[in-house]
């Protein structure tokens, strides 16, 4: 496991501590190919109203994560399921 990868881990765990509900199998890895790079997808689970389910889904290169620790995008995904979701919100880590 590279890294990167941990980061992502790390960063889907902090954020449900917070409260942030995700998909089953999330995240996932794609190896990298001969034409597309490394990529992980995450799944975030959202209520859009009282009796309504949704799902917001990311899917990016590793080189989207040059810039982040994992509490920056543990707090990117809270930000999402807060957008989305109606129902309950989930609190930033500091």
């Amino acid at each position: 496991m590279n890294n990167k990868e941990m980061i992502v881990i790390n960063a889907i765990a902090r954020a449900k501590n917070q409260g942030v509900c995700f998909g089953e199998n999330t995240p996932s890895f794609r190896p990298e190919y001969t034409s597309q790079k490394e990529r992980f997808h995450i799944t975030i689970l959202t209520n859009t109203s009282s009796n309504t389910s949704g799902q917001a889904s990311i899917d990016q290169h590793f080189d989207v994560l040059n810039d982040y620790n994992e509490t920056a995008l543990a707090n990117i995904l809270i930000d999402i399921f807060n957008a989305l979701n109606i129902t309950e919100k989930a609190e930033r880590i500091k």
